[in-house]
């Protein structure tokens, strides 16, 4: 894991969530997972209990969300890359989320959107259900969401 300020990334990430009032996490291990588990542990020194799951091909995010229904258990979610920092953390996306919104997705203007998940806003600024490029946003990963409003018909991606 790449360090940011003397700290590997994951606790910067741990600490973030936690800003944000959420304490339960669980991560979602790939098939590159070296080091995660002995840098994080339980979680009781980063103030919060870890749990770990398990995805053993990488077919996306959709796919992250549906391996992890029976931890969910129906409750509202955030999903949070490890390889993503916000300065400003997720809170703010949380607090949007918390006003009453179905899912809330953080986004950037990338160079290359074709190498990222895409998300394609209406005229009204509300959030489509397609996944092309007519703008070069690129989903950053940080999203507060009800397992409602989510991917239990979403296919794995293809990238």
């Amino acid at each position: 894991m790449p360090p940011i300020a003397n700290k590997p990334m994951l606790p910067h990430r741990l600490e973030h969530l936690k800003n944000a009032g959420i304490r339960d996490i669980a991560i979602i291990l790939g098939p590159i997972k070296e080091g995660v588990v002995e840098t994080l542990g339980d979680g009781t020194k980063h103030g919060v209990k870890i749990t770990y799951i398990d995805q053993l091909e990488p077919k996306g995010l959709a796919h992250a969300v549906t391996i992890s229904e029976d931890y969910l258990r129906g409750e509202p979610f955030v999903m949070s890359l490890g390889d993503n920092l916000l300065k400003q953390g997720v809170k703010p996306l949380v607090e949007l989320y918390e006003e009453g919104y179905d899912c809330v997705v953080g986004a950037t203007e990338v160079r290359n959107p074709s190498n990222y998940g895409v998300v394609v806003f209406n005229e009204e600024g509300v959030l489509n259900d397609s996944w092309r490029s007519p703008r070069n946003l690129s989903a950053t990963g940080p999203s507060s969401a009800s397992t409602s409003s989510t991917t239990r018909s979403s296919m794995p991606s293809n990238r």
